[in-house]
């Protein structure tokens, strides 16, 4: 059975039409449990104004100047293989929705962990699937050299929680020295990165385990 995009509820199956709907449980939560029961138990969660719409737009009309229009030979022809629709992205929305801190907040929900031990990853062909903040991974090998400062601009304005996610350590790793923080600070300080809590953090002398989770 084929439904248009423009199908109303009266043209499908009561069991085969599904609407999405805000979230907005208890204790500030994005999701409801409803949400989470539905993609438990069904594989999906259909989540209304996850996003604010303006950002939406943003990426959907910075997508249609870059994209071949469907149908045509030159989208048959298409490879977006190295191409910006991809993270991170010359295009900035694509960016802050890929990192979007409800997104982040409802993944953590469904998977039932504290959102810093989320992390985002790729599979790379012929070398399994590794954290995006590597150097195996195309988005984090190719943008640290750009010219644009593109992923210095995106990890300084990040939050700690959006950082973790990327796989960047967080305050208390045993990467984190003086010497360390000092060269991240010259790299990514003039875009505004804040290094006063990997600062405190080793100042004290505390690892990551003795720090409450984003």
């Amino acid at each position: 059975m084929n439904f248009s995009q423009n199908a109303t509820p009266a043209d499908v199956p009561e069991d085969r039409w599904l609407e999405s709907r805000p979230g907005g449980g208890n204790e500030g939560r994005v999701l409801d449990e409803a949400h989470v029961t539905s993609w438990r138990e069904r594989g999906f969660a259909f989540v209304a104004e996850l996003f604010p719409g303006g950002l939406l737009d943003q990426l959907e009309t910075a997508a249609r100047k870059r994209l071949p229009e469907a149908g045509t030979p030159e989208a048959r022809e298409f490879s977006n293989f190295g191409g910006p629709i991809h993270f991170p992205s010359a295009i900035p929305a694509l960016n802050a929705i890929s990192v979007y801190p409800r997104l982040l907040s409802a993944a953590a929900e469904l998977l039932d962990v504290v959102l810093s031990n989320l992390r985002l990853t790729q599979s790379v062909p012929g070398t399994g699937v590794h954290q995006w903040f590597s150097t195996v991974h195309v988005g984090w090998a190719w943008s640290a050299y750009r010219r644009d400062k593109m992923l210095e601009r995106l990890i300084a304005a990040a939050s700690l929680g959006q950082r973790a996610v990327l796989g960047f350590p967080q305050p208390g790793s045993s990467c984190w020295s003086q010497g360390t923080i000092a060269a991240v600070a010259a790299r990514h300080g003039v875009f505004g990165m804040d290094m006063t809590p990997y600062r405190e953090v080793l100042s004290r002398g505390e690892s990551r385990d003795d720090i409450p989770p984003e």
